[in-house]
């Protein structure tokens, strides 16, 4: 039985311009052409591209699974197969924390209305960070940039609100992309002058929509401090939730850590 090059792009899940590509590139072999000068397939070689197309679908390239289909010996098959199965399973594993980190935003959303005017007294886990303020990032290299992108959603925007500025009345923060340490799984921040890190920090942690972030927005948490004898020490973090529109103005709510210290007796 002959099949011609509709048949065999059926066979493989493709269509005909994909199968003149695997010819050119010699993944697949070249038919003869009959009287008429089409592509006429031999049964014997449709089965291997059949072959082939397994591979593809346990996600080998092409070129991998026209290699596999090259290759001697079940040795060199299982040492490829195995490789693979190692990609997979840390594909699952990455897909996993996805999964995670997805279901905590969702909780979060879910869960704003309640966590309003709600103070926790925990400590805030240590933080890489790079600030995005346009003046410092113009000169900075790209392969220190573009890795903070690149792995969200561990990565995720991160704003400090300096305590000065806001004990002045100022509303002024750095924006920002932040890291928990806890956090990075394969992947570690270059080393560069732009990149800071927080060590853990005891902290007040709440959740707050913003902006304006203000002395008188965080007035509450401040009042909360000052009922348990605790001092704020250092500059807030906060961590971008999630965002939404309200009255067309676009809002944010914000998870914020607030370091401090016990007043003195």
């Amino acid at each position: 039985m002959k099949y011609y090059i509709g048949d065999v792009a059926k066979v493989l899940g493709t269509t005909k311009e994909g199968v003149r590509y695997l010819e050119k590139r010699h993944l697949i072999d070249k038919p003869v052409l009959n009287e008429s000068g089409y592509r006429e397939y031999e049964i014997n070689e449709v089965a291997p591209m059949r072959f082939m197309r397994l591979y593809r679908s346990y996600g080998f390239t092409n070129g991998e699974a026209a290699g596999l289909m090259k290759m001697e010996s079940t040795e060199e098959i299982e040492e490829k197969l195995t490789q693979r199965l190692k990609s997979l399973d840390e594909r699952i594993e990455e897909l996993q924390r996805v999964r995670d980190d997805l279901e905590k935003m969702r909780n979060d959303v879910r869960d704003m209305e309640e966590r309003k005017g709600v103070f926790i007294v925990g400590k805030r886990p240590a933080m890489y960070r790079i600030c995005l303020a346009y003046e410092k990032i113009c000169s900075w290299p790209e392969k220190v940039i573009a890795p903070w992108f690149e792995h969200m959603p561990q990565v995720k925007s991160t704003q400090i609100h300096h305590l000065e500025d806001i004990q002045a009345g100022r509303q002024a923060a750095d924006i920002g992309l932040g890291v928990w340490e806890k956090e990075l799984f394969g992947w570690f921040p270059a080393r560069h002058e732009g990149v800071e890190y927080y060590p853990e920090q005891p902290c007040v942690i709440f959740w707050m929509e913003g902006p304006p972030i203000s002395k008188e927005t965080l007035a509450p948490a401040f009042a909360f401090m000052e009922r348990h004898n605790m001092i704020p020490v250092g500059d807030i973090i906060s961590r971008a939730v999630t965002a939404f529109q309200q009255n067309q103005e676009q809002k944010y709510i914000h998870q914020f850590f607030v370091p401090y210290r016990e007043k003195k007796a």
